[in-house]
């Protein structure tokens, strides 16, 4: 579509669609075949061409579980706020001291959207816009991300529209962003700012996360925005 010709994008946006049934032609996540455990690995894939599906019963990284919003607990091994934070000792996997304490790590989990998705798959594939889907991810630099977050901001006069939130990889993909189509004005939420899952992307990569129908209106208003002026096209040219 015409935003990701204009924004040179590495990489084509990813439509995340709820369904009941598994759609036909799409491939069941397989760490072995796929990249490995952690879910962002699919990402590639699916920009790719490649459709790939989630259910409860998926392999992989057991917190992906809560990140993509098929649980509202973290089944880790000695407690998840530990697990964040100073770890629990021998016998027990080792803390990733992402927060000070297990207190804090409490805190932060504590505060984390509740809600489950309503289907029994979570679905990506490359969007269309004819898509039945609730979000679109872009995976973008930081020229293309830029661009991205003033297009989604472009009908609105607010000055947080959009949220950089220290989470999880996958729940800044999908826990957070399926919580904010409860809002009246959903915000973009921009991710992979977890260290633990940055060397799974290019270097330069971050996620920006929207609803569907932003998405749609993206495209429109890319027709007619700062993209055909001077300013952009100096941006443009290094893409």
């Amino acid at each position: 579509m015409s935003l990701s010709k204009e924004l040179n994008l590495r990489y084509n946006p990813i439509s995340v669609i709820l369904a009941d049934d598994k759609p036909e032609g799409a491939h069941d996540y397989n760490p072995a075949e796929m990249g490995g455990a952690c879910v962002i690995n699919a990402l590639k894939l699916v920009s790719d061409g490649k459709s790939i599906c989630f259910n409860e019963a998926a392999k992989g990284c057991p917190g992906r579980m809560s990140g993509m919003g098929f649980s509202s607990e973290i089944g880790i091994p000695g407690g998840f706020e530990y697990f964040l934070s100073c770890g629990r000792g021998q016998g027990y996997p080792p803390g990733e001291k992402l927060k000070k304490t297990p207190e804090i790590a409490k805190e932060f989990h504590d505060g984390l959207p509740k809600d489950k998705v309503s289907s029994e798959y979570i679905v990506l594939k490359p969007a269309e816009a004819n898509d039945d889907a609730k979000l679109v991810i872009f995976l973008a630099n930081p020229d293309q991300l830029s661009a991205l977050v003033t297009l989604f901001s472009y009908e609105s006069g607010a000055t947080d529209n959009c949220i950089v939130p220290m989470s999880s990889g996958c729940a800044s993909l999908f826990k957070l962003p399926f919580a904010e189509l409860n809002k009246d004005n959903p915000r973009g939420v921009v991710g992979l700012v977890d260290v633990t899952v940055r060397s799974v992307l290019d270097k330069d990569i971050l996620t920006f996360t929207v609803p569907f129908d932003a998405y749609l209106k993206m495209e429109e208003n890319s027709k007619d925005c700062f993209m055909q002026t001077h300013t952009w096209n100096k941006i443009s040219t290094r893409l």
